[in-house]
């Protein structure tokens, strides 16, 4: 039944450099798949860190390199310490640098989600397909949801 209902749309799509266009997204979506399934395996968790993203960032490659996070004169990042403190690998505080390798892994793959929404919505609007919406990150939500909207 799927497959009548996918060959039915591609048959609809006449323009064959728009097809290219969406074939190009194929091996991104297979590698975000791929990459997701290894983050099933050890579910991190992060609460929304937006306002301090660079902050962030910077101690979780120190983090993920073996390092202290904020070094000795660590002033001024209250909230990113409280953030940190409150990141979780397969729901316990990460102590180990892979651990916090994990973690950056897991902020790369939303990234990459997020850029592969956008190619994917633009093309959408001509190919009719379905639009992605990312609800990020939050203390109570801590993972990417992607939900279908009718267009």
């Amino acid at each position: 039944m799927h497959n009548h209902i996918f060959n039915t749309w591609i048959e609809k799509q006449a323009d064959s450099e728009t097809m290219g266009l969406f074939e190009e997204l194929l091996p991104t979506l297979n590698d975000l798949v791929k990459q997701r399934t290894l983050l099933l395996r050890t579910p991190v968790e992060i609460p929304d860190h937006a306002n301090y993203q660079q902050t962030i960032d910077e101690a979780l490659v120190k983090l993920s390199e073996g390092k202290k996070a904020f070094g000795l004169f660590s002033f001024g990042h209250k909230e990113a310490k409280a953030l940190i403190a409150q990141v979780k690998v397969g729901g316990e505080a990460p102590n180990a640098p892979e651990q916090w390798k994990l973690v950056r892994d897991y902020l790369a793959f939303q990234d990459d989600v997020r850029r592969f929404m956008v190619k994917w919505n633009h093309l959408g609007q001509e190919l009719d397909l379905p639009a992605l919406s990312y609800n990020g990150c939050s203390p109570q939500q801590k993972h990417i949801s992607i939900e279908y909207k009718d267009r």
